[in-house]
This record gives structure tokens, sequence and C-alpha cells, in this order.
């Protein structure tokens, strides 16, 4: 929240630094590594492991690309990949609905599937 009221405040200009561009990296490397501290099983375990394993490394990846934002603001490329970054995340979370065919029980030890 920090991190969207300090890009807010930047684009109406409120703030004038251009250092607060970097709670965005802050915020990405905190909540990927939140991610993946969080998860306690294996990748393939089941698929709240397996999306919180991927969240929690493309977020950790994509500190990165915001802290490259923070020092080029006005690049294409790099907005583009921070863009990209946020399209990334949507396609994990839909394709990890319940409906999913890819994702099953991988494990015998996760229990009895649900269908």
């Amino acid at each position: 929240m920090i991190a969207g009221a300090a890009e807010l405040a930047l684009v109406r200009g409120k703030l004038r630094s251009l250092r607060w561009r970097l709670t965005v990296a802050l915020a990405f490397a905190v909540s990927g590594g939140a991610f993946l501290i969080h998860e306690q099983n294996p990748w393939l375990y089941q698929r709240s492991a397996f999306l919180h394993h991927a969240l929690g490394s493309l977020l950790l990846s994509a500190t990165v690309i915001a802290l490259a934002r923070a020092f080029r603001p006005r690049s294409v490329a790099v907005g583009s990949a921070f863009a990209l970054v946020f399209v990334t995340i949507a396609v994990l979370l839909y394709s990890d609905r319940d409906v999913a065919p890819v994702f099953g029980h991988l494990s015998p030890s996760a229990g009895v599937p649900h269908r």
C-alpha cells in the first residue's frame, strides 16, 4: 500500500524525489520472499504450493525490473517489462483457478482427488 501511495503521489506531483520509486522494488522483494517462506510444501505437491513458488520467484526476479525502473523511469523497455510482470501475475492467478485441468493431485500423499 505504501508503494502504491508513493507511486500515486509521484504521478500527482506531491513527491519530488524519484527515490520513492524504490518502494515498489522493496514491496516486490518483501512480497516475493513472503510467498516463498510462507509455503512449506515442495513445488509440485499441490496447486497452492506451485502458485506460491511461482509468484514468489516471479516477484523476486521482478525486483530487478523495479530497480531498473527506479533509476531509468523514462525507459520504454523497462516500463514494458514492468507492465508484463503484472500481466504474468494475472495469468498465473487465472490459470490456478479451481477448474484448471492442468493441475491435479500430483502426489499420492496429497490426498484423495476431489473430482
